[in-house]
Order: structure tokens, then C-alpha cells, then sequence
């Protein structure tokens, strides 16, 4: 089974947390 390794940048906006993740660009709030 192959693994990946991805870079996830998590940032903070007001009152809400980013995940963004470059490689694949997905980015997700929460």
C-alpha cells in the first residue's frame, strides 16, 4: 500500500479555522 504525504496549512479567519491543502486543492472550513 502506498502512502502519500500531503502539506496541510491550517489558519485562523475570525471565527472560523481553514485547512487548506496545496497539493491536491482542497480546502475545507470549519
Amino acid at each position: 500500500m502506498k502512502t502519500h504525504s500531503f502539506t496541510i496549512v491550517i489558519y485562523k479567519e475570525e471565527d472560523m479555522y481553514i485547512a487548506e491543502c496545496p497539493e491536491v486543492g482542497t480546502v475545507a472550513q470549519g
